[in-house]
């Protein structure tokens, strides 16, 4: 259990943001040969601007410039504004992906089964998660 408040469930629930996230990468990095389309051709995209600040950090005698250190407050409105810029950007490029409903279904196939987390005791009871398939976490 290593989140700050101990909950399996908040553990487990990034865990599964993280093997989400890195399987749609690769679905959409190899779904353009199974599925026989290129994703570069989906048109040429503007992406928002990252403005650079001169941040530096000195290391041991190495100095080391951070110009994106600014991304690294998830809370600062500038962040929140770059990162919503991002997801619009994203979620145009998905919307347009050609082979984006086969690669849903595909998911739906390979994740639509009983999951149950192992039992973990809190006083004098023992409790487990369980999701029947495809409902929400």
């Amino acid at each position: 259990m290593s989140s700050t408040d101990g909950s399996v469930f908040e553990s487990a629930g990034r865990r599964g943001l993280h093997v989400m996230w890195t399987a749609l990468a690769v679905i959409v990095a190899l779904g353009s040969a199974w599925i026989g389309t290129d994703p570069a051709s989906a048109g040429k995209y503007e992406y928002p601007e990252a403005k650079t600040e001169e941040v530096t950090d000195n290391y041991h005698g190495t100095i080391v410039k951070d110009p994106y250190r600014w991304l690294e407050n998830p809370d600062s409105k500038e962040t929140l504004d770059w990162v919503e810029k991002q997801n619009e950007l994203t979620k145009k490029y998905i919307d347009a992906y050609p082979g984006r409903d086969k690669i849903k279904n595909w998911y739906k196939k390979i994740w639509d089964y009983p999951r149950y987390s192992l039992p973990f005791k809190r006083g004098d009871r023992y409790f487990f998660s369980k999701n029947d398939g495809l409902q929400n976490q």
